[in-house]
């Protein structure tokens, strides 16, 4: 073996003897070239694009010459970079691709590329480097794609694309060329669309990553980092292809070269929908918008179109007008008629124009005129004395308030416009109708005339003055005091005054009507049932125009006013300014008002909602509500409708049904007692109509507690717990004495402790006290409760609410164990369980549950053998708890069960089987004989029906075999069962 590695040895020494000689001459004959003299040898002829984003990622296609390559291969290097320049941000190349050298004939080259580095390698057998005829044969053309990273430039700066080239075969790794420009390159940080792009140039441009561009933009091309083709990167564009031109419906999103959602660096663009954002004509430069409406044509010399669109980077958009034949007029009477920029303005003139109906429409100049991105408006000439009458609204609801414009008027003028008493509210006096007209917007005057002339005529009026900038008079109307019908109003001249016009109402150069609705109020609380006593909210909505609303209810005649303050006291001092029967009206339309008692208070309809029936109960516009009469103290609100005048009025309404205060508690014991040492109770339950309740609590000896709770106005429910027992209450029985004041507000007759009670609040609040005296006196149980019922339930006239005294015994803390049995055996009393099986446990306490814990421990001498607990059980005090004997030797254990003050022991038996199962069984005998016993005997009578069976046997004898039923049957089975034998044994001697 040593052997044979020694001559492989011996081999491998001797090649890399010869190929060391070898490689060493054609290094030696390498070295004797000579490098090109002149940098003048190397072009630079192109770099595109040569405007682009500050970005990375940007491709050049770059394109060089090198002439005077020598026979021998020199030039075969060259070096792509980036010259700093003025460039910022060190921009430098990240890759070269796509490669290519061709030489002076047309002959592909050999080259490569690595990293920023080009590699050529031109033969030196060919002729026209090693025999040049001209300076073009020997000449070496090279093309390639070059990555640049400017994502660190400036804006606007520029710098050049250089070349470094030298030759690999003079020894040293100097530039014998370069650096030599091929190109200058411009950046800016905000220009995703190219320095080419032209946005009023329907050939479009180049656009770059980070640009938006808009649906429907067709001479558009994808440059720098862009691919072609891009995919949706987020939201409903996922998915979808984007490529130019952008069609019209394309998926709105992010697209990018992969789909990513990178948004950076590897080139993406956000597809946008065009449209004009803002389209205006107003009456002079920055002056008020007039589209849509009229001006006349003196006002109309010094128009401004003004118009925002979102695609500004894309196209400029171009203004166009039509007269009202549809023939365009735009260079007649526009300065300019297209705009730039993303926003813009137009002069318009059009003062010469006749009178009618023109039309101004803005879009794109080029691909961007369809959809959205395309907005007219009309703007409507009128003659100087051509005066109309223009309504915000062709029908309203009472009460609301709406615009109206004067039109085609001369600038400065004033017009008189006018309604007459006949479109008035009935009930309206020339006081309310003072409102009609509101001052506001253009009108320069309001009131009301009265003709007093022969024709009696009466007009609410507004002086309305044309604006000299829109050339159109604005006012408004109040609908409040209009009639619920269609209303006329009435536009005169210049030239009239009110005067002028109260005497000739008819002569008025417009009149345009509308009509006015009544409208309706939402009642949305109370509804259905309201208890007696109970306060709550009453709230609704209202239509827009009414500032308050009142509430009325009904029985069977009349509605009448209900007082909304709770409290009974019209016979008290000031009781007069005392009443509450308004309610706000927001500005959303809502109102409300909140601890509304409404069977209380000085309203006669307080009193209707005070006894048990089913009433109607409405709100009304408090403006309605002022039909004269008996009116509430300090206002003119009528304190009785008629039926009639409630429903005209803008109302609502909804039946009601009052039902009497209840009671309803439960108070939680355990098995009918509270231990002393838990020393809580807890109680809840549902008292409709009332706020509060009050629980008394009377012991043996006649010790008192007073305990209160509140109650949920959302659900009538009241629920305490871990209430605390006075240390002064008695052990023994315990009543508990649950009761809430009924529909008059008020405990027993109304009076306790010598007071007169007003309410609920000053009735439990003497309550108190009196169930305090009643404790701390010399009486027993017994007759502290009669005292108490006496002064509360029983009281004379008292329509208190309560319930039936609860009793509980008032003891101490008790843990017994009752029951010990295997588990799926259960028994009474204590007995034997298996070892290795589960032990039942059962025992009663009168601990709360959720305070306390009953510990069940099997014992033995030494100590704890087994442990269990349980913290649940139900009111009656049953607990249960189950011990694992697996590990349990048989023998004979002290149980314990233990709450924490108390202990309870028994002995238990543990044996290796247990026999007590069979009693379980003698139980089941007991019902059987009685079941079977009674039906027996009755079948006795069944003999008589059976000889009448037998004769029929008789006759059908022969059928039976075939039914499979009888002997016969039987014996022909045998009689086959031989044959087959006797065929089987013939079969097996064969």
């Amino acid at each position: 073996m040593t052997e044979y590695n020694d001559k492989v040895r011996a081999v491998i020494l001797a090649a890399l003897m010869v190929f060391s000689v070898f490689a060493g001459t054609v290094a030696f004959t390498g070295s004797t070239v000579a490098a090109p003299s002149s940098s003048s040898d190397l072009t630079g002829t192109s770099v595109n694009p040569n405007d682009v984003p500050a970005q990375s990622g940007v491709v050049h296609e770059i394109e060089y010459t090198v002439d005077n390559v020598s026979a021998d291969g020199v030039a075969d290097t060259s070096n792509v970079t980036v010259a700093a320049g003025s460039i910022s941000g060190t921009p430098s190349v990240s890759s070269v691709e796509n490669v290519q050298a061709v030489n002076g004939s047309g002959d592909t080259v050999s080259s490569s590329s690595s990293g920023a580095e080009i590699t050529v390698n031109p033969d030196p057998a060919d002729a026209d480097y090693a025999t040049p005829t001209s300076p073009e044969e020997a000449q070496i053309t090279i093309t390639a794609d070059v990555t640049v990273d400017y994502s660190g430039a400036n804006d606007a700066e520029s710098g050049n694309l250089a070349v470094d080239f030298y030759d690999s075969d003079d020894g040293t790794s100097s530039a014998a060329f370069g650096p030599s420009s091929i190109g200058s390159v411009t950046i800016d940080t905000t220009l995703t669309r190219g320095a080419n792009f032209q946005t009023s140039d329907p050939a479009g441009g180049d656009i770059y990553s980070g640009a938006t561009v808009y649906q429907g933009e067709e001479d558009i091309n994808f440059a720098g980092s862009l691919n072609q083709e891009l995919l949706g990167a987020s939201g409903n564009a996922e998915g979808n292809v984007l490529s130019p031109p952008i069609p019209e419906d394309q998926i709105t999103g992010t697209y990018d070269n992969n789909g990513a959602d990178s948004n950076t660096g590897g080139g993406y663009v956000i597809v946008d929908r065009p449209r004009i954002t803002n389209f205006d004509i107003n009456n002079q430069p920055g002056g008020p918008d007039i589209s849509g409406s009229s001006v006349a044509t003196a006002n109309a010399g010094n128009l401004e179109v003004a118009a925002d669109w979102n695609y500004g980077a894309a196209e400029d958009v171009e203004l166009t007008v039509e007269d009202p034949d549809g023939t365009e007029i735009t260079n007649a009477v526009a300065g300019s008629s297209t705009m730039s920029g993303g926003s813009g303005t137009i002069a318009v003139d059009m003062q010469d124009e006749d009178t009618g109906t023109y039309t101004f429409t803005v879009e794109g100049v080029d691909d961007l005129d369809f959809g959205a991105a395309s907005s007219s408006t009309t703007l409507t000439l009128t003659s100087d004395d051509q005066a109309e009458l223009e309504l915000d609204e062709d029908t309203v609801t009472r009460g609301e308030q709406f615009n109206f414009e004067i039109t085609g008027a001369r600038a400065g003028d004033t017009h008189v416009v006018a309604i007459e008493d006949n479109d008035w509210r009935e009930d309206a006096t020339q006081s309310d109708a003072q409102s009609i007209f509101r001052n506001a917007a253009d009108t320069q005057s309001t009131g009301v005339i009265d003709s007093g002339g022969s024709n009696n005529d009466t007009i609410a009026y507004a002086v309305v003055e044309i604006d000299d900038d829109t050339g159109v008079g604005v006012g408004q109307i109040d609908t409040t005091q209009l009639d619920t019908s269609s209303i006329d109003i009435n536009l005169y001249n210049s030239t009239a005054t009110p005067s002028v016009a109260v005497n000739d109402v008819t002569g008025y150069v417009d009149q345009q009507d509308f009509d006015v609705e009544e409208g309706e109020i939402s009642f949305d609380n109370p509804q259905d049932t309201y208890v007696a006593g109970r306060e709550l909210e009453v709230n609704g909505t209202a239509p827009s125009g009414i500032d308050d609303v009142v509430i009325y209810a009904r029985d069977q005649g009349d509605y009448q006013i209900v007082d909304l303050d709770g409290r009974n006291n019209q016979n008290a001092p000031n009781a007069q300014s005392s009443w509450d029967v308004t309610i706000d009206v927001d500005s959303d339309g809502e109102f409300d008002q909140d601890d509304v008692i409404l069977s209380k208070g000085n309203g006669e309809g307080n009193n209707i909602l005070s006894v048990v029936g089913t009433y109607r109960i409405g709100a009304i516009d408090a403006v309605d509500a002022r039909q004269g009469g008996d009116t509430v103290p300090g206002t003119s609100i009528s304190k009785t409708l008629s039926t009639t005048n409630f429903n005209q009025g803008t109302n609502g309404q909804t039946s009601l049904r009052i039902v009497e205060p209840t009671i309803s508690a439960d108070l939680q014991t355990i098995d009918g007692q509270v231990a002393v040492e838990d020393g809580e109770v807890d109680f809840n339950g549902t008292a409709p109509g009332a706020n509060r309740i009050a629980l008394v609590l009377v012991d043996r000896r006649g010790n008192t507690q007073y305990i209160e709770a509140s109650v949920d106005s959302d659900d009538d429910t009241f629920d305490e717990t871990d209430v605390a027992l006075n240390s002064g209450l008695s052990q023994g029985v315990i009543t508990a004495h649950f009761l809430a004041v009924g529909r008059d507000g008020v405990i027993g007759d109304g009076e306790l402790n010598g007071n007169t009670l007003s309410d609920e609040s000053q009735s439990l609040d003497e309550l108190e006290t009196f169930v305090g005296n009643l404790g701390s006196g010399s009486g027993d149980g017994a007759q502290v409760r009669s005292r108490l019922a006496d002064q509360t339930w029983d009281d004379v006239g008292s329509d208190d609410v309560f319930v039936d005294p609860i009793e509980f015994r008032y003891t101490d803390a008790t843990v017994n164990v009752e029951n010990i049995y295997p588990e799926g055996m259960q028994a009474d009393g204590v007995n034997p369980v298996e070892a290795g099986g589960t032990m039942v446990v059962e025992g009663t306490t009168n601990r709360q549950p959720e305070d306390n814990v009953i510990t069940v421990e099997l014992l033995d001498d030494e100590g704890s053998v087994v442990l269990g607990s349980t913290e649940e059980w139900e009111t009656d005090g049953e607990w249960s708890v189950t011990l694992d004997l697996e590990d349990v030797q048989t023998g004979t254990y002290t149980l314990q069960a233990d709450d924490g003050d108390n202990i309870d022991t028994a002995d238990v038996e543990v044996v290796s089987n247990v026999q007590t199962a069979t009693p379980e069984p003698t139980e089941t005998p007991e019902p059987t004989p009685t079941d079977t016993a009674t039906p027996e005997p009755t079948p006795e009578p069944t003999p008589e029906p059976t000889p009448e069976p037998t004769p029929e046997p008789t006759d059908t004898a022969t059928p039976t075999p075939t039914e499979g039923g009888g002997p016969g049957f039987g014996a022909l089975v045998a009689v086959i069962a031989l044959i087959a034998a006797a065929l089987l044994a013939a079969r097996r001697d064969n």
